[in-house]
């Protein structure tokens, strides 16, 4: 266990060192499944396994983001803007987003991005959900108003079925009556500072 930790930080400290090439971009994505796998944004999509083996998924510079999709509400198909690598049917399916967005999937089944506008492509203005039959939306209507102004830096599903959103130097979390059907949810929504 001890090796393993190690490999980890030695992977953590050599792929956030400094470089000059133009493959020094950051990756912000890191998850981890049931089975202990570790899968990291850098250089494309890496996945570290229980036997402490490096082996990359998609290998193209940039990718930023990952999430995984415990439910497997993405498990057959594909959201619009990002990947899912995992193959058909596998839980939990694992979603890669090549920049732009940071990405989490909720109870719900339901993934959810950062967007700019009104075309709803990957950005950080505003929270927008993509459900698995492909109808996309802003979450909530009026959401903008609350994130616009600090941009969105990061997303992530919690166990009580919120979603929690890093705006600059704030934690907010959006979450609404988990028995509202479908159509009233986004009314119902309230946003909190943690």
């Amino acid at each position: 266990m001890r090796a393993r930790v190690f490999l980890v930080l030695a992977l953590a400290a050599y792929f956030t060192r400094p470089t000059l090439s133009a493959w020094a971009h950051p990756g912000s994505g890191i998850v981890v499944d049931g089975e202990g796998n570790v899968y990291f944004c850098y250089r494309g999509l890496g996945k570290l396994d229980s036997k402490d083996k490096v082996t990359y998924l998609i290998s193209k510079p940039g990718g930023h983001w990952l999430c995984l999709d415990t439910e497997g509400s993405f498990s057959r198909t594909q959201p619009k803007y990002f990947e899912r690598v995992t193959p058909p049917g596998v839980k939990p399916a694992l979603i890669f987003a090549d920049g732009g967005s940071p990405i989490a999937v909720l109870p719900d089944g339901n993934l959810y991005y950062a967007s700019n506008d009104e075309k709803l492509t990957p950005g950080g203005l505003q929270v927008t959900r993509n459900s698995p039959r492909g109808e996309i939306s802003v979450f909530p209507p009026d959401g903008k108003k609350v994130t616009e102004k600090l941009g969105i830096t990061g997303l992530a599903a919690g166990p009580d079925g919120a979603l929690y959103i890093a705006c600059g130097w704030r934690i907010r979390k959006m979450s609404g009556r988990k028995a509202a059907p479908p159509a009233c949810r986004a009314q119902r929504q309230q946003v909190l500072i943690v």
